[in-house]
């Protein structure tokens, strides 16, 4: 019986020992594949916090866009950041000090159209968001839309990452600081009055439920110029973006503007823009918003979406 007590006790040692050994191997080997990751992001880290001494932190973000957070030793914090773009995936990082401004900010991937989004990329963007409080509320670039607008969720996903780590009070949801527009009476877009405004779609690309039209539109100059401004006149063309899913659109921005300067670019306003996001495309007696002082041109805006719900109203008929 002492024997077999022996053994029981010496097998017990050895289990302990081993199960010791395994611990401790994990833990390296942990700790190994913990600095491997860290080493990975470093090089975009110090762009960030050049003298920064970094360390993965755990954190609990319900919309799924941060793929890592980071504290650097005494001087903030930075999140990784997964979004989708117009096309694909952006990656981006962006850094807060323990003040809680913005202090930095990389795009580490991208891949979307050029000319469409890549704005995101870009020294003006960037320049919108550092300086900013985790509180503050930021602006979509006109022409990049979707793209940016999906950055700004990301970035936005983040400061309530901090504001949460920190306990700084979110308060509402901050609003979007749009350009100021003073809109005049609105129009209906079945409105006879736009059949004046000629126009056309000169191209049109879909990347998944998101068509993008590039619509060529007669304004004020061609349609009712009394000679008074001595200019030249071209069509305003348009990129509108629809969601054929949902039959909304997306966004609306000039590519070219053709109109009177000092009036009609009172349209080539983010805020007038963001008066069309969520339009319904199907809906012809909807109401639709003139700016004051360029009401021609709002019209001409206006026709361009009529003749892309025109050119969605076909296509679902097919």
């Amino acid at each position: 019986m002492d024997k077999k007590r022996s053994y029981i006790y010496i097998l017990a040692i050895v289990t302990a020992c081993c199960v010791g050994v395994l611990v401790m191997v994990n833990t390296i080997t942990y700790n190994r594949i913990n600095e491997s990751q860290l080493a990975s992001d470093i090089n975009d880290l110090v762009k960030i916090f050049p003298n920064g001494e970094f360390k993965e932190i755990d954190f609990d973000d319900n919309t799924g866009l941060i793929e890592k957070a980071f504290e650097a030793k005494g001087e903030g914090y930075v999140y990784k950041v997964n979004v989708q773009g117009y096309k694909d995936t952006i990656t981006f990082m962006v850094g807060f000090n323990n003040e809680g401004i913005i202090v930095g900010y990389e795009v580490l991937y991208f891949n979307d159209t050029p000319g469409i989004g890549d704005a995101v990329q870009g020294d003006s963007f960037k320049e919108s968001i550092i300086g900013k409080f985790s509180n503050d509320g930021l602006t979509s670039v006109s022409g990049a839309t979707i793209s940016s607008k999906a950055v700004i969720s990301g970035i936005d996903a983040a400061k309530a990452q901090f504001n949460t780590l920190k306990g700084i009070e979110q308060g509402d949801d901050p609003i979007e600081d749009l350009p100021e527009v003073s809109l005049g009476t609105p129009i209906a877009v079945n409105d006879e009055i736009l059949n004046r405004y000629q126009g056309e779609i000169l191209s049109e690309t879909s990347e998944g439920n998101l068509t993008t039209y590039h619509v060529a539109v007669n304004g004020y100059g061609l349609v009712d110029d009394d000679g008074s401004h001595g200019l030249d006149y071209s069509q305003n063309e348009y990129e509108i973006v629809a969601d054929t899913e949902s039959m909304t659109l997306v966004s609306i921005t000039y590519l070219h503007f053709g109109d009177t300067k000092g009036f009609g670019d009172k349209t080539m306003n983010e805020g007038y823009y963001a008066t069309f996001v969520g339009m319904s495309m199907k809906d012809y007696e909807q109401e639709a918003d003139v700016v004051s002082g360029a009401t021609m041109t709002s019209r001409s805006m206006i026709n361009a979406i009529r003749i892309v719900m025109d050119a969605l109203g076909e296509w679902e008929d097919e």
